[in-house]
């Protein structure tokens, strides 16, 4: 599985029988239909640039660390990434991410995978029999 090609992640999921996958690919919202489940170092961009909380961010290990994105994303401080200023983003706003665990399509291992903590910001692998969220994602040209 990729840190970064989320839809082949998804795609890859669905063809092993995850519910969760099929159901992304198979959401239509707003007249789109490419939809998938972020790859970890897609969803640690969502949490460097739409962190909900105020919280200090974990800075354990190599949180925040992400090779794939341009230019590429270093471990996080104490401090940044902050909370994002955009209003719909933040905490208790329309958009916002919960503060709390977020899967990725990233497999770690057959029996877990790379989630996300939107509280203070973890990045970790953990058994897929946990229960957690995840948020459907597009991606497109800037």
């Amino acid at each position: 599985m990729s840190c970064y090609d989320s839809m082949a992640n998804t795609i890859a999921m669905a063809e092993a029988g995850s519910p969760i996958a099929k159901q992304a690919l198979g959401l239509e919202i707003n007249g789109y239909a490419d939809w998938c489940i972020p790859a970890r170092d897609v969803l640690e961009l969502g949490y460097r640039n739409l962190k909900p909380t105020t919280e200090e961010n974990c800075g354990s290990f190599r949180d925040g660390d992400n090779a794939s994105s341009v230019p590429a994303g270093y471990p996080y401080t104490d401090v940044s990434p902050a909370q994002t200023t955009a209003e719909a983003f933040r905490e208790g706003g329309d958009e916002a991410f919960e503060a709390a665990w977020y899967w990725s399509s990233t497999q770690y291992s057959e029996s877990s995978a790379w989630g996300q903590y939107f509280y203070h910001g973890v990045q970790y692998y953990d058994s897929k029999k946990f229960e957690a969220r995840a948020r459907v994602i597009r991606r497109f040209v800037l």
